[in-house]
């Protein structure tokens, strides 16, 4: 058993125990084998494994330790417990993984032959890391043996001519490629010599049941690799904590004592920045912050509303490559009150909680609205924001039968009028795939939201009535604009997270607000003039002015993790942008 003790691999005593599989219909065995661990003493009275019920579930894990072959001195490595078992008659590998902290236990992951078939290092075009082969073209190809080996190992003992490929050095930390020769830094790296730090799962394949050739084929995995990409429920649960939103992740409102919940960013500094060869600070504070917490605000923009000088357009170049979603009101907008307008948001009226072009297929993904004036008689006005995510999270724990209506009967989004005709069928709340589709506890993975944009149901007669009462218990979760006559009192515990979670004030000019509108939802409280003594209104001649445009998720989602490699290297996760995706696991 190869371990490593401060970055160096090295074998270490073997501590032996049983891994048997059994079938649970017929208590049958399948396979028995001797492993070995490499343990800390301290871990021994409570060392014990797990194997998600899901990877076999005709399947049970039995494991017994022999403690008498435990060591009799205490150590202070650090351990990795691994030794590889092939099970289920070579068409999975068995991998023990140890806790990264006391507490849990170690887990036994399976990875499927097919899984590992179609991630082979060796089948991916080294260059641009897209694979050569297809799932479709596994065709039951088993294992015959697995092992770890070092990195140095692994080369040496490949023939020098062999086009198989070696995962040296590793691929880049959380990357989804199984190799790291797409990117730039492998071609520096390749005049090191292979490390003994490295650790290789090595994979031989079955020749007679391998239909592309007659001799045996071996495959190569990065130890690191694979665990970054376990699937096992242990896996997929922490995975699924550390990317969905809750109310834990949700701006608060603006306390009593006037602090903004918001964080700023300094125009001129994320000029610079954009501007400079480092694009990696002010820029990447502005992205991290709208993708942690859903919406930043960039201070001292100056009153620019044509030209690429523009900042919400600079800013929406910088951070998505492009403007977009620019066909019914061009790349750039203005949002002031004027009469005949073809869009609520240019009138004084109130705007509820919504999302914005939730009609497209793919909705904006990032909103930026920079405020270019305020009139000093303006009364209300307020912009308002609210994390629909976290509030969907909420929903489910309190309202699981609302919830799940709001995900089960689709909303009709439209956008029709001279120039427009545009309509688009959804649920409320998406969940996130599964092995049992009727589970409504499933990962949150989009909120569509917009009640502005909302045309008749296309729903079964038994879904219309407890779909109107899912929406209004959600939307006294969301909108604290609702009137008191409006608010029902048997559903009053919902409006607990909107007082609690709603960002509301003015803003001022020179600030930019900009958002993630797939994951916000924004509104305005309606606004008016004050009258002078005489009863005239009066107006000021510069009134309520915003200026806006869009960005595609895509692109921005991009640009983000783009940067945050270039700080940490690929990150492990970040909260999902309600898109359906996060990051690499």
């Amino acid at each position: 058993m190869i371990c490593r003790q401060g970055g160096r691999a090295m074998t270490r005593s073997r501590l032996f125990g049983s891994l048997k599989w059994t079938k649970n219909a017929t208590n049958e065995a399948v396979g028995t084998r001797c492993f070995r661990a490499c343990l800390r003493r301290p871990l021994f009275s409570r060392l014990s494994y797990t194997i998600p019920k899901t990877s076999f579930p005709s399947m049970e894990l039995q494991y017994q330790w022999n403690s008498s072959l435990a060591p009799s001195s205490d150590t202070d490595d650090d351990h990795y417990l691994y030794d590889p078992v092939v099970v289920e008659n070579g068409t999975a590998v068995a991998i023990t993984f140890p806790s990264h902290n006391s507490t849990d236990e170690s887990i036994v992951s399976i990875y499927h032959a097919p899984w590992l078939w179609s991630n082979d290092p060796t089948f991916v075009v080294p260059s641009a890391g897209q694979k050569l082969r297809s799932p479709g073209d596994y065709r039951g190809s088993t294992i015959q043996s697995v092992s770890i080996v070092t990195a140095v190992e692994a080369v040496e003992g490949n023939d020098p001519g062999s086009e198989i490929v070696i995962p040296v050095p590793p691929p880049l930390q959380g990357s989804a490629h199984p190799v790291a020769s797409m990117y730039h830094s492998f071609q520096e790296s390749q005049i090191q010599p292979p490390s003994e730090d490295q650790l290789i799962l090595k994979i031989i394949w079955n020749p007679e049941t391998d239909i592309e050739r007659t001799t045996p084929h071996v495959s190569y995995y990065d130890m690191n690799w694979m665990e970054c990409w376990r699937y096992d429920d242990q896996a997929l649960h922490k995975r699924r904590n550390r990317t969905e939103v809750t109310k834990c992740n949700a701006i608060r409102a603006i306390g009593p004592d006037g602090n903004d919940t918001i964080e700023g960013v300094d125009y001129t500094r994320l000029l610079a920045s954009i501007d400079g060869d480092n694009d990696t600070d002010e820029l990447f504070h502005l992205l991290h912050a709208l993708f942690r917490d859903g919406a930043v605000i960039i201070k001292d923009a100056p009153k620019i509303t044509s030209g690429p000088f523009a900042p919400a357009s600079v800013i929406g170049h910088a951070i998505g490559g492009s403007l977009s979603h620019g066909n019914l009101y061009g790349e750039v907008f203005h949002v002031r009150s004027q009469p005949n307008t073809n869009n609520v948001a240019n009138t004084n009226k109130a705007l509820r909680p919504h999302q914005d072009l939730a009609y497209y297929e793919s909705m904006p993904g990032i909103q930026l609205l920079h405020c270019i004036d305020v009139s000093p008689n303006q009364e209300g006005g307020d912009s308002t924001l609210i994390d629909c995510m976290a509030a969907a999270h909420e929903l489910r724990r309190i309202a699981p039968h609302h919830f799940w209506t709001l995900v089960t009967c689709p909303a009709t989004f439209v956008k029709q009028r001279d120039g427009a005709n545009m309509t688009y069928i959804r649920p409320h709340i998406v969940l996130k795939g599964g092995a049992d589709m009727n589970d409504l506890n499933r990962e949150i993975v989009q909120v569509n939201w917009s009640p502005p944009f909302e045309g008749p149901l296309c729903l079964q007669p038994h879904q219309v009535v407890p779909y109107y009462e899912a929406y209004a218990a959600f939307e006294q979760m969301i909108n604290t604009m609702l009137e008191p006559n409006q608010r029902d009192p048997s559903i009053s515990k919902y409006t607990d997270f909107a007082r609690e979670y709603t960002w509301k004030r003015c803003l001022e000019p020179g600030e930019l607000l900009v958002f993630n509108n797939r994951r916000m939802l924004h509104g305005r409280t309606a606004f008016s003039y004050n009258t002078d003594p005489s009863g005239a209104v009066a107006k000021h001649s510069q009134d309520r002015h915003l200026f806006g445009c869009y960005t595609n998720i895509d692109d921005t989602l991009n640009r983000y993790r783009v940067l945050l490699s270039k700080q940490n290297g690929l990150p492990s996760s970040i909260l999902n942008v309600s898109n359906g995706t996060t990051i690499v696991p």
